[in-house]
Order: structure tokens, then C-alpha cells, then sequence
């Protein structure tokens, strides 16, 4: 349901507070790569360029799915975990990723 959702976002820009509006819009000045997506994590919103292919992993799907609450439509993706938490998602990402391309 949350990839559904993720596929089906739009363009209008709908924020949770005035402080996350100021801080996202400053990042979304910068395109995001073609194949990328961007989620902005933790409290300092850091942000991330996610490949599109990295949606097809259940490591990251699952991770996803436990803010699915809190990801809406229209809006950008703001995790509200630690950086560290993401970035060992992504690890194992990366991971499965290189392993199935050696097959």
C-alpha cells in the first residue's frame, strides 16, 4: 500500500510545519538525480537521493512501511528516525543489490 501511495504522489507541496517547509525548500532548490527520489530523515532533516530501484527491496519496504502513518500524499518523505537507522537500511540495500547483480 505505502509504494501505491509513494507512486501515486503529486506535486502540490504540503508541509507539517512552517520550520520543516523552510528547511525542505531550501534542499528541493536541488534537483534530485533522474531515477531518485528524496527522503529527509531525523530531526535535522537530512536529506537523501534514493534510487527508484531501491523500492523493490523488502529491507527498505519494510523500514518504509513502519511510517507509512506518517507519509502522505503530496507531501515530501520526512522520516522521523535517526540517520543511523536509515543508513543501515540502505547498507543492507546496497548490499542485496550488489549481490543479485553477481548472479
Amino acid at each position: 500500500m505505502l509504494l501505491k501511495k509513494m507512486k501515486n504522489r503529486n506535486n502540490s507541496k504540503g508541509y507539517t510545519s512552517l520550520h520543516d517547509r523552510q528547511q525542505i525548500s531550501i534542499h528541493e532548490q536541488t534537483p534530485v538525480p533522474n531515477g531518485h527520489f528524496p527522503i529527509y530523515v531525523g530531526e535535522e532533516l537530512k536529506r537523501y537521493a534514493v534510487p527508484v530501484a531501491y523500492l523493490s527491496s523488502r529491507w527498505l519496504q519494510d523500514f518504509l512501511n513502519k511510517f507509512e502513518d506518517e507519509i502522505q500524499d503530496g507531501q515530501p518523505i520526512v522520516l522521523p528516525c535517526s540517520v543511523d537507522a536509515f543508513e543501515g537500511v540502505l547498507n543492507l540495500v546496497k548490499a542485496e543489490k550488489k549481490k543479485i547483480a553477481r548472479l
